[in-house]
């Protein structure tokens, strides 16, 4: 099978290359392959910028591909027409979302002529893989009889989990074929998970399978301390904008503050978000620490929303989300649901834009098989040997949220603060320069300074000297008591021989040999 990529035409930020690691990704996975791209022609300088943030080491290890800048000889570009009518005007929010869910005539020609085009080239069938949601795209693979997969980010992903990625034959996120599949392969997988795992624990295993040791440390290590946590979402959110049905950040706010726990929601601030609501942030830097410290978590269609259901914690999920239809099943049904949702409709990272594996799923194998594949392939080590992405740092136990008082008075405070900044730094610099207007102060404690380290040289010169006479001392204090010692035991030797020769002198021998002598 020929695979083609279809790389959205537009973005809801309005950024002409948004995707570029998505085809980069494509690019890296695809380098061995005869493909084809079909992609806006601002993509084609793109390649040549090696400055931009997707080509940073920490995209390439978590994203998962080698950077390419140039396109490969087997691969062929077909570029989007330049658009006759001027969009200058138009928000890009709003020629996103009629691109995701609005059959638009011209764009379904273009699709149409060019799947013609690649199929009467590549002989073979064709499949086509596109990310995110588009009628137009979905209506002409359909007309020319393509299978296509529709791919994005799973909810789980580094490095807290294995990462994953949701693949779909109808839509993601919105407009997805979760709940006929579910209904079609219910009976399936329970029996083969009832095969797998006679004895329960399937639901524990999946944790283990899918998260890191550390993240279950991080759920479990901690108490909740508020009962709802607000997880937000980047303002320009494909997921909320297209499918929100009608909610965003600050309709869930409100919502929240009609509640009765009101005072204890934290909100969850997206790392990406341009926007800072009023209320209780959460500051942890890691989104499993906020899981944690709530109960409940309520989100227009966050996929912190699928992570709290994954480690059994409540959520209210208000917008369209492949995860709702969990919402109506009773508790037994909800953990195999769950199970099913992990293992069989997201599908491990490492398979993404893999040809071989979309073949084979294009085949519709049983389901069991999709199972085991998807199992085998978490427990594997990945097909290259990324970098690894580390996790935040722990919370501060010192800056776990803050008040945000809101629009009104945030910016006074912070102008407050700035003001007072100001005046601190004015006051330090002022200190700075009575201190600088004092030069002979410096001089004379510098000198100062001089002469008290000679003199401390000189004490300790003195202090060795004086060391060594008083060891000198000690020495001949010794011989002196070495000396007097001898001399005590001389007079003693000269004591004891003037007493022998007394008693030789007074003894009658000696008198009667010194008569003898004299009369001689």
């Amino acid at each position: 099978m020929h695979f083609v990529f279809v790389v959205p035409p537009v973005s809801a930020t309005g950024h002409e290359t948004y995707y570029f690691w998505v085809l980069q990704k494509w690019m890296h996975e695809t380098r061995d392959k005869k493909t084809t791209i079909i992609m806006p022609e601002a993509y084609v300088t793109a390649l040549g910028d090696n400055t931009r943030w997707e080509l940073s080491e920490q995209s390439i290890n978590f994203n998962q591909f080698l950077p390419s800048s140039s396109i490969s000889q087997t691969t062929d570009v077909i570029l989007y027409p330049h658009s006759s009518s001027s969009s200058a005007d138009r928000p890009p929010t709003t020629e996103f979302v009629e691109l995701i869910g609005q059959d638009i005539p011209a764009l379904k020609q273009f699709y149409v002529e060019a799947l013609r085009e690649i199929k009467e080239k590549a002989s073979e069938p064709v499949g086509v893989v596109t990310w995110l949601n588009n009628a137009s795209l979905r209506s002409a693979a359909y007309s020319e009889d393509c299978p296509l997969v529709f791919n994005e980010f799973g909810p789980f992903r580094k490095p807290y989990y294995r990462p994953t990625a949701y693949w779909d034959r109808h839509g993601v996120n919105g407009e997805t074929e979760v709940e006929k599949r579910w209904q079609h392969e219910k009976a399936e997988f329970t029996a083969w998970r009832n095969s797998a795992y006679p004895d329960g624990g399937s639901t524990e295993d999946l944790r283990l399978l899918l998260a890191d040791p550390l993240s279950a440390q991080i759920i479990r290590g901690s108490e909740p301390q508020a009962k709802i946590g607000l997880a937000l979402q980047v303002e320009t959110d494909s997921n909320a904008l297209a499918y929100g049905n009608g909610w965003n950040n600050l309709s869930l706010i409100n919502h929240a503050r009609r509640s009765a726990d009101a005072e204890t929601a934290l909100l969850r601030l997206h790392p990406g978000g341009a926007a800072i609501y009023p209320g209780k942030i959460d500051l942890r830097p890691s989104p499993l620490e906020f899981l944690a410290s709530v109960d409940e978590v309520w989100t227009v269609n966050s996929s912190l929303g699928i992570e709290a259901i994954f480690w059994g914690k409540s959520a209210r999920i208000f917008g369209d989300s492949p995860i709702k239809p969990i919402d109506i099943l009773q508790t037994a049904e909800r953990d195999l649901f769950l199970e099913w949702f992990a293992l069989c409709y997201l599908i491990p990272f490492d398979l993404l834009f893999d040809f071989d594996y979309y073949s084979w799923r294009l085949t519709s194998p049983p389901l069991s098989e999709i199972a085991r594949c998807h199992s085998d392939a978490y427990r594997s080590e990945p097909k290259h040997q990324w970098g690894t992405v580390p996790f935040p740092p722990s919370a501060d136990s010192r800056k776990l949220s803050v008040d945000f008082p809101g629009p009104q008075r945030a910016p006074v405070q912070f102008a407050e603060l700035k003001l007072e900044t100001l005046e601190q730094k004015q006051y330090i610099a002022k200190l700075e320069k009575d201190f600088q207007g004092e030069p002979s102060i410096l001089e004379e404690r510098k000198s100062l300074l001089v002469e008290q380290n000679k003199l401390l040289t000189e004490r300790d010169a003195l202090m060795i000297e004086r060391d060594r006479l008083l060891n000198e001392r000690s020495r001949m204090l010794m011989e002196q008591r070495i000396l007097a010692s001898e001399k005590t035991k001389a007079i003693a030797k000269y004591d004891l021989a003037t007493r022998e020769l007394g008693t030789i002198k007074s003894s009658i021998p000696f008198r009667l040999l010194k008569r003898l002598r004299i009369l001689r």
